[in-house]
């Protein structure tokens, strides 16, 4: 399987291997040290308008898990 990366295309609820269609969706804005959210958001990023971009990181052993990276990317569109 590719290991991406993936595009969240919120409006029909899946990932693509393409941003080129996705309307960016994001509405977190820089918050000026107010609350932020572990990765997602930080109080330096501006997200309105981007969507998620998904990366898949596949173990070298059997017993490690499989991990999962999303990070807020300008979108191919805007509403």
């Amino acid at each position: 399987a590719s290991k991406g990366p993936y595009y969240y295309d919120a409006d029909n609820g899946v990932l693509e291997n393409k941003k080129d269609d996705i309307n960016g969706y994001g509405q977190g804005t820089k918050t000026e040290g107010g609350v932020t959210y572990g990765d997602y958001y930080k109080d330096t990023m501006e997200c309105k308008g981007q969507i998620i971009e998904v990366t898949i990181k596949v173990p070298e052993k059997v017993d490690e898990e499989v991990k999962v990276g999303m990070e807020w990317v300008p979108a191919g569109t805007t509403k």
